[in-house]
């Protein structure tokens, strides 16, 4: 995983002095013997953190609210590399049979948005309003935007958190690669709904940074059960 670190926020034009987080504006990890990797990856987190901007001034004008509602000049992202590998016949339980070997179960995302970039193999489904899982087949140059959480939280509700879930459909015959780009606003930001006169907050006001933390200790506390 990868994120934007503090030192580099902090020689930014966009920070003026905001709260900056020990966990989410850490700093990263590379490894050594692929010194490239680290100039790539950076570039690419430049350009989708100017993607993610463009996405919150839109969800701004759809909610008719301003685009300083949702505070991102020190954001809380985290880029992840998933790789999910070929299997050959029989390795953990392999069904030459069955189409719908899982590769990650249904779930939605914490944070505000998710930007998704996958290759040609397929797998993702997500699940629509009827209740069915549907393909989210590959378009190339394309991405796919998950709504997460967060989002559905600041927004009373009104912008559904995306449940997806990742199905082998080649039987396990090709291996997978997804780079999700998870999109956070600061971490000091007060996610409170946004509400019209004739609703009542669906939610308690609390800062994103309380959130996030909060849903990553329940998932670990999960897997350390499971």
């Amino acid at each position: 995983d990868v994120g934007l670190e503090a030192s580099t926020l902090k020689s930014s034009n966009d920070y003026v002095g905001n709260k900056l987080s020990p966990t989410f504006h850490s700093r990263n990890q590379w490894p050594t013997e692929l010194p490239r990797l680290k100039i790539i990856m950076e570039k690419y987190i430049d350009s989708l953190r100017a993607l993610s901007e463009l996405l919150v001034e839109a969800f701004a004008i759809s909610l008719g609210v301003k685009k300083a509602t949702f505070p991102i000049n020190t954001p809380c992202i985290n880029l992840r590399m998933n790789h999910y590998p070929a299997r050959t016949t029989g390795q953990n339980g392999l069904n030459e049979k069955r189409t719908d070997e899982m590769g990650c179960g249904a779930h939605t995302d914490y944070g505000l948005f998710t930007i998704l970039s996958q290759d040609s193999v397929g797998g993702l489904q997500v699940l629509n309003s009827s209740g069915d899982w549907v393909n989210a087949t590959p378009i190339e140059n394309s991405f796919v935007i998950n709504i997460g959480d967060m989002m559905h939280r600041w927004t009373n509700g009104r912008y559904a958190s995306t449940l997806h879930r990742v199905v082998d459909l080649r039987k396990g015959k090709k291996d997978r690669i997804s780079i999700p780009f998870f999109f956070n606003p600061n971490c000091d930001a007060l996610v409170e709904c946004i509400t019209n006169k004739e609703e009542d907050a669906l939610f308690e006001a609390e800062t994103a940074e309380n959130i996030l933390t909060e849903r990553y200790e329940m998932a670990f506390k999960k897997k350390e059960k499971s």
